[in-house]
């Protein structure tokens, strides 16, 4: 839950070196603990070039990690033109992705994992994998309902 492992866990995908000394912040309320953080003026990470058109510009980027109980997950990303106030208009106008976990107890010993994502997100992971590791591109991440696993 902690947006800072991006920066060394997944440095040549969504992790950013920029962000190597900017605090994590956290917000809790009697139901939810959220972590975030946002990184001002700075390259957009290489999944992000690949999935947006930024040229040449630096991005504000939000990292933000939710838990809400009793079992759910809330991840957003956003990318957006540097120095913009941070509403949710500007917000939409670079890269903006959002996923949701679920755990489901079935029994005492075991729990499933349901994993939601957009549509746009599937198919710029698909073209990351295509671009990074070409070996990966043939196990297509899919969006569809019948979708059991997806491990990156």
């Amino acid at each position: 839950m902690d947006p800072a492992h991006t920066t060394f866990l997944h440095k040549q995908s969504i992790g950013n070196p920029a962000a190597t000394n900017v605090p994590v912040q956290v917000k809790r309320d009697d139901r939810s603990i959220t972590a975030f953080r946002w990184l001002d003026k700075t390259p957009p990470s290489p999944f992000d070039k690949l999935s947006h058109d930024f040229g040449d510009a630096l991005v504000d980027r939000l990292q933000s990690f939710s838990f809400e109980l009793p079992c759910t997950s809330f991840v957003e990303i956003c990318s957006m033109p540097a120095g913009l106030e941070k509403s949710e208009e500007n917000m939409n106008l670079g890269l903006r992705s959002f996923s949701y976990k679920f755990l489901t107890p079935e029994d005492e010993r075991s729990t499933h994992l349901t994993i939601v994502v957009p549509q746009e997100a599937c198919e710029a992971a698909n073209k990351w994998f295509a671009h990074v590791a070409p070996e990966l591109a043939r196990s297509q991440i899919s969006s569809s309902p019948t979708q059991k696993e997806i491990v990156l």
